[in-house]
């Protein structure tokens, strides 16, 4: 059997279909056609499909050299036929068309889209699943507040999410470093794959080669015999996140360094690259900068992560937002106890509000279930949260946030608060205001309008 035998064999198939030349005229249609048509071949041989078929796209298609789907045309007996129009080439020259049909009324269509939309929702259902199962457990929704600062945290977040470049994340404890990185993941193209995370201050500094490369099998004594997969293999298509970045062993900086750079890892005790497809974000609650300059972090690296830098801002910058996240924070507290607080005082959320919370939003947490421990349901007051700031009294930001026989107000410490942390940014970052902006995690915009607010510089 030829080509030619082939090809009309494979037309056939299609119970409507018809071949045109360069012009619009038929120059082959198949039995179906005739059948649903009421016409014979050589009625039509020669003749413009449009003198036959008015409704056609062909001439549209040989006008554009582009197909056009799912338009519609009669049959003899005024049926609807849906049909599809493909440009036919020979090379770079156009020489007709292929028209086939694929639904033979409404009703059909109807019913093929009402499968398609049920399979696609179906299709999202087992793609949010394995997402989950995959390990992408938070989303952008999570990260709660309406502050400048937190605003401008998630329009980062989106943006680093477009991209495949490295990503560090500077934070204070309890900040949330791990949430920020789950968000970058479920936005972006990969967040069907793997999100592994790994905190790299947990696993013995005589493991973390091992972990992150795999090894062969016998490679060290105590390895399986079949071999490892490192976590950079098991995250290919996906992200591997590293917490704790800067307890990375110094010896293993280099080897990390060089699979950046080159896309490819070596196994423990194997001679042969593989070469892997992992976005990498880090984390690090010490200022990896800091550490360069101190001889603890080595610098190449340092710019290797540094790609797309992301601070987490502190709680104490952003007080606006905890009235926001008490109400989230109580929401799972009650789903996680099974108890029923409706929520707080005005006198608890005012005294919450003042306080600098050094161990940020992990720190307002156990503060709530605290509470929320000793008061199971109603509103609960400031007498359940009395015993646990006892035991912060000497903490500085206790005194200057509670303390109240000044006649000051909530927003006088606010504002004293705010405008300190701002002179303690600027003097650490030599009056730099992009930098500081940055860690304010603020604009430049914004940085100076504060400065001009509170009258620095």
């Amino acid at each position: 059997m030829d080509q030619k035998d082939i090809f009309k064999l494979a037309i056939d198939q299609f119970p409507v279909a018809l071949i045109t030349d360069e012009k619009g005229c038929y120059r082959y249609v198949s039995p179906g056609w005739c059948r649903y048509m009421g016409y014979q071949p050589e009625q039509v041989y020669g003749k413009p499909v449009r003198t036959i078929m008015p409704e056609t796209r062909v001439d549209e298609v040989l006008q554009t050299g582009k197909p056009i789907t799912g338009y519609q045309v009669k049959d003899k007996d005024g049926n609807d036929l849906f049909n599809h129009c493909f440009p036919l080439y020979d090379g770079d020259r156009l020489i007709g068309s292929v028209v086939l049909t694929f639904f033979y009324s409404l009703d059909d269509a109807v019913h093929f889209s009402k499968d398609i939309a049920a399979l696609t929702d179906k299709i999202d259902y087992y793609q949010k699943e394995l997402r989950r199962l995959r390990g992408s457990r938070h989303s952008i929704d999570e990260i709660v507040g309406s502050s400048s600062a937190i605003l401008s945290l998630k329009e980062t977040i989106r943006q680093a999410a477009q991209t495949t470049s490295t990503v560090l994340i500077e934070a204070e404890t309890g900040c949330g470093k791990e949430l920020v990185a789950n968000a970058i993941h479920d936005l972006s193209r990969r967040s069907e794959n793997p999100f592994i995370k790994i905190n790299c201050a947990a696993i013995p500094a005589d493991l973390v080669e091992s972990e992150l490369f795999g090894y062969e099998g016998g490679a060290f004594t105590g390895a399986d015999k079949r071999g490892k997969r490192g976590l950079f293999e098991s995250a290919d298509s996906g992200s591997l996140f590293l917490d704790e970045i800067h307890q990375m062993p110094y010896h293993i900086q280099p080897k990390l360094l060089r699979a950046l750079q080159e896309r490819e890892i070596q196994r423990v005790g194997s001679h042969t690259s593989v070469s892997f497809d992992t976005r990498i974000i880090a984390a690090s609650n010490r200022s990896l900068e800091a550490l360069v300059k101190a001889d603890q972090f080595r610098e190449d690296l340092y710019y290797r992560l540094n790609v797309i830098s992301i601070r987490i801002p502190p709680l104490r910058d952003r007080a606006e937002d905890i009235p926001a996240l008490m109400d989230t924070l109580r929401q799972r507290i009650n789903r996680d106890l099974g108890t029923h607080v409706e929520g707080f005082t005005p006198e608890v959320e005012e005294r919450l509000m003042a306080y600098s919370w050094p161990g940020n939003v992990r720190e307002l947490g156990n503060v709530l279930e605290r509470a929320m421990n000793m008061q199971l349901n109603g509103v609960i007051p400031w007498d359940c949260f009395a015993e646990c700031f006892r035991q912060r009294e000497q903490s500085a930001g206790y005194q200057r946030g509670l303390k109240k026989t000044d006649g000051r107000t909530l927003a006088d410490y606010k504002k004293e608060t705010e405008k300190a942390r701002i002179i303690e940014c600027l003097e650490k970052n030599y009056y730099n205001k992009t930098k500081t902006a940055s860690e304010l995690g603020i604009s430049r915009t914004m940085l100076y309008q504060k400065l001009k607010i509170y009258g620095i510089l």
